[in-house]
């Protein structure tokens, strides 16, 4: 989803919990097709990582225009 974002002329901020190696991988993607990429580990299940998160983003880029929250391996365990 985000190089889709990227192929349109976005920079990307790649939140990740636990999936470094894959966060890094698709930064180095997004640096590759010549956008500006930042990788922020966090639990967005804790407010104060989500803060952090989100400092981040504006500290790096100043604003967002489109926010998604992917987060498919929660629905793993999704019981509604």
């Amino acid at each position: 989803m985000a190089l889709a974002f990227v192929k349109e002329g976005a920079d990307i901020v790649v939140h990740y919990n636990n999936s470094a190696v894959g966060t890094e991988e698709t930064a180095n993607e997004i640096h590759a097709l010549g956008r500006k990429a930042i990788t922020v580990k966090g639990n967005i299940a804790e407010y104060s990582d989500v803060q952090a998160i989100t400092e981040a983003a504006f500290s790096e880029f100043s604003h967002i225009d489109v926010l998604v929250n992917n987060v498919g391996d929660m629905a793993l365990n999704q019981k509604s």
